[in-house]
């Protein structure tokens, strides 16, 4: 995983000296931690144990950020933290500053790393009142707010299929309209995301103007 966090900070390092202005999403806090803490894997995917994933995501978010400041120096960059919590989306007021922190961020060279605050927002999906359910979603809504040019949802298959890749008659969706059928697959036990999330979140950043695209994170030359 290293070695691939290493490429993606060269990718971001060469979009910043092509001009382009760069965002990331990054989760990974819950299973840096996990493994910190040493708690089982199945524990911690329980949907009950919000307390668990908390303690989980307190532990690892250190881990994370320190990980990627360590590679950005090595580059000289600058990366700084930005958890966001789902109040933020539902003032206006605090919006306003996390979107007026963003801008300055990148206008003094910086690279944003944002992460949902899950130690204190309950790592759970039983909240019918969250604005966003996972980091697919985030992206998607600071894409829009921040006004970007373009919004890269790296996953584990290559695109959007019409059926799980692994299944002979899945069709790759070259461009998704509303006309388009998608069968989904299963999603990973800690991740809370999937295909059916990244289609949702590219329609919300298509939504506000914001080209987007779904892609493999296992060829990171994709970013």
């Amino acid at each position: 995983m290293l070695t691939d966090w290493r490429i993606c900070t060269r990718q971001i390092k060469e979009l910043n000296m092509s001009g382009r202005q760069v965002m990331l999403v990054s989760s990974g806090a819950v299973g840096l931690g996990r493994l910190r803490l040493g708690l089982a894997k199945d524990v911690v995917a329980d949907p009950a144990n919000v307390i668990d994933r908390q303690a989980c995501a307190a532990a690892g978010q250190g881990i994370l950020m320190s990980t990627y400041d360590t590679l950005f120096q090595r580059l000289n960059m600058t990366c700084a933290q930005v958890l966001i919590t789902q109040s933020d989306f539902l003032s206006r007021e605090r919006y306003s500053y996390l979107t007026d922190t963003l801008e300055r961020l990148i206008s003094l060279g910086v690279t944003p790393i944002i992460n949902e605050n899950d130690v204190v927002t309950g790592c759970s999906e039983l909240d019918t009142q969250r604005v966003f359910s996972d980091n697919d979603k985030l992206s998607a809504l600071v894409a829009a707010g921040a006004d970007a040019d373009g919004l890269a949802l790296l996953t584990d298959v290559e695109a959007v299929f019409t059926r799980p890749p692994g299944d002979p008659a899945a069709e790759r969706i070259r461009v998704y309209d509303s006309q388009s059928s998608v069968v989904i697959g299963a999603q990973s036990a800690l991740g809370r995301g999937g295909m059916a999330s990244k289609i949702a979140a590219a329609r919300i950043s298509a939504l506000g103007g914001v080209e987007t695209v779904v892609a493999s994170g296992y060829d990171l030359s994709n970013i």
